[in-house]
């Protein structure tokens, strides 16, 4: 599958073992459109040799304020509430539940996967001694449960070690432009490229900012080549074609060799990947962003008009870099950290309701009715993530059919939480090695016989990820006992 002098195409089934993939993407001379088209060049190559390269990927999604299991996660036919307040019930035992039960309404958006999901509560995760947040210790179950403020595993602390979207990262992502792409929202600095830390980490002392700008994120994963000038001439009466074809116009002559050099059958495929960026430029032509000749470019530029329209320019960003191989994971924040301080305005969600925005201390009717619109908001940019991946098939699977999305919060069960009992949502089954199978999972309380911890879970997920691990998160303030059974 390489051109050779006279412009004649070869199939990459009649390349000889000795021409690796790296040598034919280099005779390509792919220039701007590089990081994004390697990658489909070297799936499509090994493919076609029968090499198919068994990707998995990984999406953690987080929210601030936590998610009360009582009031909003917990099926209706489990509900088993036993105070009439803001208290949660304590379960002693374990619940297996059957698949038929009705699906909580902050689920709604994700109703289409249902076969593939899997909602856990009752795990432990006692990082920190504060109550609005966990900060680092959400994903990396590392901290003090005594911490405060500046101590690690406090709200306003240092990692005490790496997050598990960064241990998968360093397996499954060191083969991939980036090894992994991290965004979201929240009040601090978000006009900066990152200007939030507290949720993801390398290590111990290693945080990792999230990207906060659109414009910023499309510039550090795909390159600034790919990125017009915010005044780029765009073509006299053609200026509306011209802004939606931005991106394919940039890498128009790289698609051309590429298409040049692939036999019918890679040719075809590469077709899935093209309708993919095509359908990443449609998207942002929806998304209102704020720029100097107020036009809307679907390369992200300027200052996003809400925080509603950053994340979901964002979320378009991170889902061609997975679509395409970019990256294999991607870790978003949305108004994580302490919920006082950190928690952005997401008032565009609430337009025509009795809402204003969110508010961790409203009553439970309150707090029910606003956290679901949010909820199935961040369920749709889930949602919309995995129809792009299930459009690329990879062997006899899709992308999405080799994923994993986990949807929780920084903050276990509530705005002023206790971390004994921490709500999971998992979408996806990695390729058959999670039995995400549409169940609820309630495992007993933390100090019960049989509890589990968020620690248990992240070896689960590592382990079926391809990371195999044990004791991710061992030293921590929960016992760690390794991957969970019931899921795996």
């Amino acid at each position: 599958m390489a051109t050779s002098k006279n412009n004649t195409t070869i199939s990459a089934r009649m390349l000889p073992p000795a021409v690796s993939r790296r040598s034919f993407i280099e005779r390509l001379g792919l220039g701007a459109g590089a990081v994004l088209l390697s990658p489909i060049a070297s799936a499509l190559v090994s493919e076609a040799r029968g090499q198919v390269n068994d990707r998995k990927i990984a999406f953690f999604m987080l929210s601030g304020n936590g998610i009360h299991p009582d009031w909003l996660f917990t099926p209706k036919e489990f509900a088993a509430r036993s105070q009439p307040d803001d208290v949660l019930t304590v379960q002693s035992t374990l619940l297996d539940a059957p698949k038929t039960f009705t699906l909580p309404p902050m689920f709604k958006a994700m109703e289409a996967y249902r076969s593939r999901m899997l909602l856990i509560d009752g795990l432990a995760n006692k990082v920190t001694g504060a109550s609005h947040s966990t900060n680092y210790g959400a994903l990396s179950a590392m901290g003090d449960e005594n911490g405060d403020e500046g101590s690690p595993g406090g709200e306003f602390g240092p990692p005490a070690g790496i997050t598990i979207d960064q241990f998968i990262a360093n397996q499954i992502g060191t083969k991939t432009p980036r090894k992994s792409v991290l965004y979201g929202i929240s009040t601090a600095e978000t006009a900066t490229a990152a200007g939030h830390y507290g949720i993801f980490a390398a290590g111990k002392d290693k945080p990792l900012p999230i990207y906060q700008n659109p414009s910023a994120l499309f510039t550090d994963v795909f390159g600034k080549a790919m990125t017009p000038a915010p005044n780029a001439p765009t073509g006299g009466n053609d200026k509306a074609a011209a802004r939606q074809r931005l991106v394919f116009d940039t890498i128009r002559g790289d698609i051309k060799r590429l298409e040049g050099a692939l036999a019918g059958t890679e040719k075809r495929k590469l077709e899935l990947y093209l309708e993919a960026i095509e359908e990443f430029e449609k998207n942002q032509q929806a998304i209102k962003l704020v720029t100097a000749n107020c036009t809307i470019p679907p390369v992200p530029m300027g200052t996003p008009a809400t925080p509603v329209d950053a994340l979901e320019s964002m979320n378009l960003i991170g889902t061609l870099a997975l679509t395409c191989g970019v990256t294999n994971v991607v870790g978003v924040s949305c108004g994580c950290g302490p919920s006082h301080d950190t928690f952005p305005d997401l008032g565009k969600l609430f337009s025509g309701t009795n809402h204003e925005n969110i508010d961790g201390h409203a009553d439970e009717r309150g707090r029910t009715e606003a956290f679901t619109i949010m909820y199935n908001w961040l369920g749709k940019l889930m949602a919309r993530t995995i129809q792009s991946l299930a459009t690329i098939k990879v062997g006899d699977r899709t992308l999405w059919d080799n994923s994993v999305f986990v949807f929780t919060s920084e903050n276990g069960e509530d705005h002023h939480a206790h971390y004994n009992r921490w709500p999971v949502a998992l979408f996806g089954n990695a390729g058959g090695k999670l039995k995400a199978d549409g169940r609820f999972l309630r495992f007993p309380a933390r100090g019960s016989s049989g509890y589990r911890s968020m620690a248990d879970l992240y070896c689960t997920l590592a382990t079926a990820l391809g990371t195999p691990t044990n004791d991710f998160a061992k030293g921590g303030p929960e016992p760690v006992k390794g991957p969970i059974d019931l899921l795996m």
